[in-house]
This record gives C-alpha cells, sequence and structure tokens, in this order.
C-alpha cells in the first residue's frame, strides 16, 4: 500500500507507470557496484540500430523489435534516474524519507486522500509532513531527474526461430532475455513475462524523454515487474527498461 502512495506522489515517467522502483532506494542502490558476468563478446562485429523514428503497432511487433535490435554485439549504458550530483540528491533522499515516514504512519488517511486524486501528485496536506515550501521543494526536484549514467554494458543480439536472443554482459540487469514473436512473450533469465500493451510517447516521461515501444509484465511482480523496450524520439536510440532492477539499458 505504501508503495502504491509513493507512486501518486512520484508521478514522474521514467518509462511505463510513471516512476521507478521505489526512488528512496535509489541511493543505496548506486552505492552498489554492478555484479557483470564473463561473456565473450569480443568476437562479433559491432552492428549499429537502426535510428529511424518508427511508431510501434500490434502488426508490426517483430518488424519493429529487429530494427531496434540488430543482430551483432553493441555497446550500451546503463542508466538510471538520479541527478547529476550528490547535493541534490541528497536533499531528494531526504525529503522522500520525511513522506514515506509520514504515509506509513497515517495509511488510512492517505488512502483516502489519494483517492481523489487518481493518476496524479498529491496536492498539498501538512499531514504530509512537509512545509507547503518543502513540498513545492520536492516536486521541483522530482521533475528535474535524469537519466544518470550507472556503468557500460555490452549486448549481444541473436536472432532465432522464435524471435530474438539477447544476452548482456551485466546479470544485475538480467543475463539472458528471449523474446517470441509468435506469442508475443518474453523470458528474462528464465522468468516468463506475457506481452502486456503498446506503450506510447508521453509529455510525462520527464526523465527519459518520449520514447514509446512494447510493455511486458510479469504475473509474479515479486520476481519480475515490468520490462519494455521502445525507441527514444529526440535520440533514436533503443531503450531497454528493467523496473525490478530500476535501470534503462540504452543501446548505441
Amino acid at each position: 500500500m505504501r508503495k502504491w502512495i509513493l507512486f501518486l506522489l512520484l508521478c514522474t515517467s521514467l518509462a511505463v507507470s510513471g516512476c521507478t522502483e521505489n526512488e528512496k532506494t535509489n541511493k543505496e542502490t548506486s552505492k552498489n557496484t554492478e555484479k557483470t558476468t564473463e561473456v565473450d563478446l569480443s568476437t562479433d562485429q559491432y552492428v549499429p540500430v537502426d535510428t529511424a523514428i518508427a511508431q510501434p503497432a500490434e502488426d508490426n511487433f517483430a518488424e519493429f523489435l529487429n530494427k531496434r535490435l540488430t543482430e551483432g554485439t553493441h555497446t550500451a549504458t546503463i542508466t538510471k534516474v538520479g541527478f547529476p550530483n550528490d547535493e541534490e540528491q541528497d536533499r531528494f533522499n531526504e525529503l522522500i524519507g520525511i513522506l514515506t515516514t509520514s504515509i506509513t504512519d497515517d495509511k488510512e488517511y492517505f488512502v483516502e486522500y489519494s483517492a481523489k486524486y487518481p493518476n496524479q501528485p498529491l496536492p498539498y496536506t501538512k499531514e504530509l509532513g512537509l512545509t507547503e515550501k518543502e513540498y513545492q521543494e520536492f516536486l521541483a526536484l522530482r521533475d528535474k531527474q535524469k537519466l544518470v549514467k550507472v556503468d557500460d554494458m555490452k549486448i549481444k543480439v541473436s536472432s532465432t526461430e522464435q524471435g530474438l536472443e539477447i544476452i548482456s554482459d551485466h546479470s544485475s540487469i538480467f543475463g539472458e532475455m528471449m523474446i517470441d514473436f509468435t506469442n508475443k512473450e518474453m523470458t528474462v533469465d528464465s522468468v516468463k513475462v506475457p506481452y502486456d500493451r503498446i506503450l506510447e510517447a508521453s509529455s510525462s516521461q520527464a526523465a527519459t524523454g518520449r520514447w514509446s515501444g512494447y510493455i511486458w509484465k510479469s504475473d509474479s511482480p515479486d520476481v519480475l515487474d515490468e520490462v519494455a523496450i521502445g525507441q527514444m524520439e529526440e535520440t533514436g536510440k533503443t531503450i531497454i527498461y528493467i523496473q525490478k532492477a530500476a535501470r534503462a539499458v540504452i543501446v548505441d
């Protein structure tokens, strides 16, 4: 319940639902070194992805993904939503901590209060535990979040009889991703993730900029929440978003 209400407060879109995976954990996560897996990708030719902007549709599923993820080895950048400087990140985490405590201590009130304002940040109320000025500061900081680099990455894309196989050298993000073009199902490290819907570009995607693609949603959110693959409008680059890892992989 707390996570759901925080979603309303943090409604700034990285990709799919409007929020990253528990913003309050970003600082702790960023201190951890990304776990890497030794995968030999050095012998494959680097193949550029197609940067021509295309719109995803139900009838061009395979075509869209084949253009976004061409066969070969690609360099990529692991990113997260955050701030370029520690001062803003620390202040944001401080405000998030106060909000989280206030919501946790008065769950019933916030369930009722948030029901009045569906799919939007909550208007100010003193029960949030912040002054109105602090709450406006929090909202301003929230809207300043951008994708910041965490690490470099390599992925190897191969065509299969069923669709695509994507292997990465960072198992902390994902090790192997399989996409079946027939039933649109995805498998991430042996976890099946059913196809959910088309992701439409939106001006609310403040952190990433507008992008569109496809969303897969797990039946077991404790294992894996949502995965999305698409194309960023401004750069034409391919983006792979893993909600459980709270990371977006930008493919060069």
